[in-house]
């Protein structure tokens, strides 16, 4: 401030010489005009417009030489305000200043405040979340979804529930969720209020410790992916006897008091007694009999029960399981009912998955015959085809037979009627060789039977044929 310069020290001259008041006053009286700066050479920031005062006035106001700077409105630079200038002096955090501003020497200010969070950002991700980096419109570096990872799977919350982007998997009870943890803001679909702890394991409770079930024993499960693994707790209450008693089989359970016995089982020659708890040495049953056998599976291949008459086995019935059904069906050898024109007759054996049923055929239906072969069919009436191909001339001194389907169709055999009686040499001569013409003999046949003799010479040698023919046989 150099244009002052002439009048400060007049001023100091007057304060040193008390006598020159007068020339002091007269300065004040003059109170010229503040000297215009070129204002692009100096900064208003950094100038004010000097005062004129009494220099004996102005030392009043002054504690030292060095002490505090006062200006034109007498109010110290410590009791400035940066609002007073238009500025903000202080950032409540996470806010910063922003545009440094010093409206007079001391005094530092800022032309605003700014934040993430003004900008609907956070200055940084609570880890273990993760986020997205953002740079905003005034250069803070903020972050934006910010997200536990998506090892943190496992909640205590709705199972499968969508949480930061990711499934988050139930624990399925008993298992209890552990491992690290990493909170966060449940969506409105989940009921829970507050803070979701999210686990990056789901572990069985320490007392499910075992990887298979124990006999005699109620057991829990605790399954988690894969794996299975159980607590068990000893349970013998099917083990009443404190002891395996004289000749029993039994199997035992150790509980956490004691080993309890259950009977299995007799040894030989020994029984189960009827209360279950001793065994009695006792007869076994006969060969065949079990001891104990009461009753038979109706649906099985052995149904029928039979109990012995009189034994026992310590005072148990003896019995045994058999099929009683064992007719004797090998004369009837079809499997099957196939012919439809055929009367059969059905034969049954065994019992339960073994019975089984045979057939045969005892006639056929009517207008059908008996074939060899037991098919019924219907019977030929082709005389001809029948073999009824004789003539009455041709069927001289044999027995005529008829066609049933035409009586004009005749066929004819030789005589079982015996001849009268004549000489063998008649006869003889009215025979040809291989001829069979029998004569009556009055003894050697049997009862019933009629015996026939016919003898001829045939190239001079003497035959003789027998022929014993009896009712209905020839």
């Amino acid at each position: 401030m150099t244009h002052s310069l002439p009048l400060l020290c007049l001023a100091v001259i007057s304060y040193l010489f008390p006598s020159h008041n007068a020339t002091a006053q007269s300065l004040s009286e003059l109170n010229p005009a503040p000297v215009e700066l070129n204002s692009s050479l100096v900064s208003a920031d950094t100038y004010q417009v000097a005062g004129i005062y009494h220099i004996v006035d102005y030392s009043k106001k002054m504690e030292s030489f060095f002490g505090k700077r006062v200006n034109e409105t007498d109010q110290d630079v410590d009791s400035r305000t940066c609002e007073q200038y238009g500025f903000v002096g202080n950032c409540t955090a996470p806010a910063v200043g922003k545009g440094i501003k010093h409206p007079i020497p001391g005094l530092t200010c800022y032309e605003k405040c700014v934040s993430c969070a003004a900008s609907g950002y956070v200055d940084s991700c609570l880890s273990p979340k993760t986020g997205t980096q953002v740079t905003t419109a005034d250069g803070l570096n903020c972050y934006k979804n910010c997200q536990c990872p998506a090892k943190y799977k496992y909640t205590a919350y709705t199972p499968n529930s969508m949480i930061d982007g990711f499934v988050r998997i139930r624990c399925p009870l008993p298992a209890v969720v552990a491992g690290e943890t990493c909170q966060t803001t449940p969506p409105l679909s989940i009921t829970a209020t507050g803070i979701v702890s999210l686990y990056t394991q789901c572990n069985c409770p320490s007392e499910y410790n075992l990887t298979s079930k124990l006999n005699n024993a109620d057991c829990e499960a605790c399954t988690i992916g894969s794996t299975t693994k159980y607590k068990c707790v000893t349970n013998c209450s099917a083990y009443p006897l404190t002891v395996c008693p004289e000749g029993c089989n039994c199997s035992s359970c150790a509980d956490t008091v004691a080993t309890k016995y259950k009977i299995d089982s007799a040894k030989p020659s020994w029984g189960i007694s009827s209360d279950g708890i001793t065994c009695n040495n006792c007869d076994k049953c006969p060969t065949g009999y079990t001891a104990g056998v009461t009753e038979c599976d109706s649906s099985s291949t052995l149904p029928d029960y039979h109990k012995h008459a009189t034994a026992q086995s310590c005072g148990k019935a003896c019995g045994y399981c058999a099929c009683d059904n064992t007719k004797d069906c090998s004369a009837y050898t079809l499997t099957s009912q196939s012919d439809a024109n055929a009367v059969y007759e059905s034969c049954n054996t065994g019992c339960g998955s073994a019975a089984k049923t045979t057939y045969k055929i005892t006639s056929c239906k009517a207008n059908y015959l008996d074939t060899e072969n037991y098919w019924c069919s219907v019977p030929e009436m082709d005389c001809t085809t029948l073999g009824y191909t004789k003539t009455v001339a041709g069927c001289t001194g044999k027995q005529i037979v008829k066609c049933p389907f035409d009586e004009t169709k005749i066929a004819c055999f030789e005589s079982t009627t015996p001849l009268e009686p004549t000489t063998p040499e008649a006869i003889c001569s009215t025979l040809n060789e291989g001829d069979q013409i029998y004569l009556p003999e009055g003894s050697g046949a049997p009862n019933g039977y009629t015996k026939y003799t016919v003898t001829k010479v045939v190239n001079g040698i003497t035959c003789r044929a027998y022929r014993y023919v009896g009712v209905g046989n020839n």
